[in-house]
């Protein structure tokens, strides 16, 4: 029972932190990795920009 309680917390972990592995905005259903392999096969993100719209 533990060993299912930490992966389901590994799980949680690496679907908010992973980016190919988040829930892609326009469409809940489906995760970043899953929707690029949907524009066409082998797609993939070499590089992102995190921006923040509030004055830190």
């Amino acid at each position: 029972m533990i060993k299912n309680i930490a992966q389901g917390r590994l799980n949680k972990f690496f679907k908010e932190s992973c980016l190919m592995e988040q829930d892609f905005i326009q469409d809940g259903e489906l995760t970043v990795g899953k929707y690029l392999e949907k524009i066409q096969k082998g797609l993939v993100a070499v590089d992102f920009k995190r921006v923040n719209l509030n004055q830190d």
